[in-house]
């Protein structure tokens, strides 16, 4: 029982301090997705919006799904381009973006919603002006039927 109570003192502060620190990391990511959740709410859209669109055929917009590779061959949603997160690093911001047009809307979807808005707010910063996020991403997509893989 002593050595038990030895260690515990020994290490409580080690112990507390990854306690204390733990919420602070794991929720870090989420504020700065309610912050951009909130400064971009007018550009979010609920996925029944983007079904209602593939079920009439409704060809002027574009998916661009963020996801990773692997992700995206597993399961994407009909008719959805990948263009990885980590491509948008690459992207030259001095020829306008030339990979996505601005001639149709762009609809945006990661994994759960953060990437698609820091997406999001690259191309409104760039002069898009209808540009969509799917909100919630593929983790809140209920529709399987209009789910393919590669």
């Amino acid at each position: 029982m002593k050595s038990l109570l030895k260690y515990l003192i020994k290490y409580s502060t080690i112990v507390f301090v990854i306690l204390l620190a733990l919420p602070l990391w794991l929720f870090a990511d989420n504020e700065e997705y309610t912050k951009l959740e909130t400064l971009y709410n007018d550009f979010l859209i609920m996925p029944e919006t983007l079904v209602y669109m593939i079920q009439r055929g409704d060809t002027n917009y574009i998916l661009l799904d963020l996801r990773d590779g692997r992700s995206y061959s597993a399961s994407h949603i009909v008719g959805a381009v990948s263009f990885p997160w980590s491509r948008w690093e690459q992207l030259d911001f001095s020829n306008g973006l030339s990979e996505i047009p601005r001639d149709k809307q762009i609809f945006l979807i990661s994994s759960d919603g953060f990437y698609s808005l820091k997406a999001l707010e690259i191309l409104l910063h760039h002069g898009y002006k209808t540009v969509y996020s799917i909100e919630g991403g593929m983790d809140n997509w209920p529709y399987g039927d209009y789910l393919e893989k590669n």
